[in-house]
């Protein structure tokens, strides 16, 4: 995988970089590195994203795929149901693990 993509850490790096421009918008992006400095988990909302959170929370789906990326980690996401009852982006994030620690964070 990596002769045929390239280096995972390298387009982490990318990707915190060009999310980081994007939050300077009114949008929320976090992210975690681990002792070593490689890239272990982020959430980002968008500004959109945020507005939603403040309306539409009385139904919320927390899902995540199992290391189906880029980066071979879980994608957590975060839908609600507009009052249309169409669903709706509220946040999405990569976690390194599952684990209560890592949701409290992620939330």
């Amino acid at each position: 995988m990596k002769n045929a993509f390239g280096n995972a850490q390298e387009d982490a790096y990318l990707f915190v970089k060009l999310v980081q421009g994007k939050s300077k918008e009114d949008a929320y992006f976090n992210f975690k590195v681990d002792k070593e400095s490689k890239f272990t988990s982020a959430i980002y909302l968008s500004k959109t994203m945020l507005l939603y959170s403040q309306y539409f929370l009385d139904l919320v789906i927390v899902d995540a795929t199992y290391k189906r990326n880029r980066f071979n980690l879980p994608l957590i996401n975060v839908i609600g149901v507009n009052n249309f009852g169409k669903n709706i982006m509220l946040a999405f994030g990569l976690l390194s693990n599952e684990t209560l620690e890592g949701y409290i964070w992620f939330f």
